[in-house]
């Protein structure tokens, strides 16, 4: 099979910190955090960190707690999301710095680090005692400058050393991957707004559309979710012995159990099984799809995967528009496209908001909205709204 793209939030998002360089003990509660709070007790009560308590660029909170129905529902209505932060392990304070600041020049910033209780010890050592990764601490850096540090109590209470994926980028530099809640200061939607003002971007996506349906492709929700989150799901990793992995098995099974409760969604885009793309690219006739999560009336585009072919994007288009569609058809008039900032702005003319007016979006939506899933969806849908 052919190499396709998977964009997530690991590979795209880039956004804007929330915490101040000034204060380097506690962060700073500005006007997005303070209209938060409303909900910061029942928060609390669930197990989520203080929304006071975001760190780095993309506002990280923590692993805990575990996603359920519930905790989607109750971390949407404060516009909280469900993604992948990096960590870097870095020898001591000075080699973070030197890190960041090189990082930095060359590509998204790098603001989080795990400083070792030894600098002699070798990353790959390091990793493979827990004893020594739970003595690490967490250092915050932003502009090149340390605002925080974290003893190893706060530090591990926002990561568990047995869900961290360890890797090394294309300097061998080691980091992590860890799965966790974020509260990012800038967001990205794509909405009704999007389609009326991207009239010759919408127009060319219904098209490409059309003429796809009318050629038997298909588009089709949650029909084979154990096919897209495996698609979605491929990344570049070291084949290490030491790299703690989550058993991409346990992966598929937890989101096709919250698509089976209602709580995450799969848009599937199928090619005839005889094209050239389904052979080159495709598994079960699947080419391309989005993954998502649920939070009550807010659905959250995880991640999305679609062949890197001249026309791969196009694929992934039809399915963003598709469920968009149906969502306006069920009164919900946006999608939340944070996690894919980057594609969403380039192909889809996404709207940026800070969470503060996101928060307050979300508390515009319809109650009850039903969306309907059952259904293939059709060219004609494009035509009603």
């Amino acid at each position: 099979m052919k190499m396709y793209f998977v964009i997530s939030l690991i590979l795209v998002l880039a956004l804007d910190p929330i915490w101040s360089a000034e204060n380097k003990s506690q962060p700073e509660v500005g006007p997005q955090c303070e209209s938060l709070l409303y909900g910061s007790e029942e928060l609390t009560r669930s197990g989520f960190a203080p929304l006071t308590s975001a760190y780095g660029e993309r506002g990280f909170l923590g692993f805990q707690p575990e996603v359920t129905t519930k905790t989607l529902d109750i971390a949407g209505k404060n516009a909280i999301i469900r993604g992948e932060q990096l960590v870097y392990l870095a020898a001591n304070v000075d080699a973070a710095l030197r890190h960041s600041h090189t990082a930095e020049k060359n590509g998204p910033k790098r603001t989080l680090y795990l400083i070792k209780i030894d600098e002699k010890i070798t990353d790959d050592v390091f990793v493979s005692r827990p004893e020594f990764l739970e003595n690490s601490k967490l250092l915050v850096i932003k502009n090149g400058t340390v605002i925080q540090e974290l003893d190893e109590a706060q530090t591990w209470k926002l990561f568990n050393a047995r869900k961290m994926s360890y890797l090394k980028d294309e300097n061998g530099f080691s980091y992590f991957s860890i799965e966790g809640w974020m509260l990012p200061a800038r967001r990205s939607v794509v909405s009704r707004r999007s389609v009326e003002e991207g009239a010759s971007t919408y127009g060319s996506i219904r098209k490409f559309t059309a003429e796809a349906l009318s050629q038997s492709y298909m588009i089709a929700f949650n029909k084979r979710p154990q096919v897209s989150v495996k698609l979605a799901g491929r990344k570049k990793q070291e084949n290490d012995e030491n790299n703690k992995f989550v058993a991409d098995g346990e992966k598929v099974q937890k989101f096709i159990e919250l698509i089976n409760d209602g709580s995450a969604f799969s848009v599937e885009v199928y090619a005839p099984s005889d094209s050239e793309v389904a052979k080159s690219y495709g598994q079960s006739a699947m080419v391309a799809g989005v993954l998502g999560y649920i939070q009550g009336n807010v659905f959250v585009i995880d991640s999305i995967f679609y062949p890197s072919n001249t026309h791969g994007s196009k694929y992934a288009n039809m399915a963003i528009f598709a469920l968009l569609t149906r969502l306006i058809t069920a009164g919900i008039e946006f999608i939340d496209t944070t996690k894919i900032t980057h594609f969403a702005n380039k192909e889809l003319r996404a709207i940026s908001f800070s969470s503060e007016e996101l928060v307050h979006m979300i508390s515009k939506l319809p109650d009850n909205s039903e969306v309907d899933f059952n259904k293939m969806f059709s060219s004609e849908e494009f035509n009603h709204n």
